[in-house]
């Protein structure tokens, strides 16, 4: 009669606290054994040697560690917030309008975290001869925010996108509105990637996208719209505002 091979067993050596690793080897050896005697032999042969019970008996405190290893083994991690996208419409369908409330919003805050995501990969390290130091995102209250700092030689440049989330299209027009006012309210008016844009007197650059979010341009360096132009032109041209205006739409 051939029988099954005793299954694959992986455990991980905790601390010895003062038990030898020969110890706790000799006693994975034992646990093994009893194992395979539980599982395969017939419970009439079920016997242990009295060298076995003695050494059983002196590895009991060993048992206790080692049997509660494969706990850490179990440990399971959710899914990610856009799992729950997915069960939305079977929720509906059984009219549990709460719960798929819950999911819906649970939903589109991934969504908000994956477009984050990817809006900041367009805040490159390297834009022509300026380099970025530092990079934030956040989310609170229903906006969105990414910020960087660049900087070449001496000047520095804070670029920060700001916009609405999870589908607050109220806040968008107030940004929206907020980007209007400060057009009309002086300052240079320029045209950046095709989109009108206005270089307040203090040299700060207000690019509004297509979607109600805010394109800022920050410098203390530049003190006026002139100054602004001369000393972060540069960035302003090869930074990708196109790209960036195209993916929030």
């Amino acid at each position: 009669m051939v029988r099954p091979q005793s299954p694959n067993h992986h455990y991980s050596l905790p601390p010895s606290n003062g038990v030898s690793h020969f110890d706790l080897a000799h006693t994975i050896h034992i646990r093994l054994q009893l194992e395979f005697m539980i599982t395969y032999a017939p419970k009439s042969n079920f016997n242990l040697s009295t060298k076995d019970n003695q050494d059983m008996t002196r590895m009991i405190p060993l048992f206790l560690i080692l049997f509660s290893l494969p706990a850490y083994a179990q440990l399971e991690v959710g899914g990610g917030l856009l799992d729950n996208c997915n069960q939305i419409d079977a929720l509906v369908k059984d009219e549990k309008f709460p719960e798929a409330k819950e999911k819906t919003a649970l939903c589109l805050e991934g969504i908000e975290q994956e477009l984050s995501s990817e809006i900041g990969s367009y805040f490159h390290e390297e834009i022509g001869d300026w380099t970025r130091t530092s990079l934030d995102k956040n989310q609170a209250m229903g906006f969105s925010n990414i910020s960087a700092r660049y900087e070449k030689g001496s000047d520095t440049v804070n670029i920060s996108l700001t916009g609405s989330t999870g589908g607050n299209s109220g806040l968008g027009g107030l940004l929206g509105g907020l980007a209007q006012s400060g057009m009309m309210g002086g300052g240079k008016q320029v045209t950046v990637a095709g989109i009108p844009s206005t270089i307040s007197p203090e040299g700060d650059l207000m690019v509004p996208l297509e979607d109600g979010s805010i394109l800022m341009f920050e410098s203390s360096d530049f003190n006026s719209a002139d100054a602004a132009i001369d000393g972060m032109g540069d960035l302003i041209n090869d930074f990708p505002v196109a790209d960036i205006n195209e993916k929030l739409k």
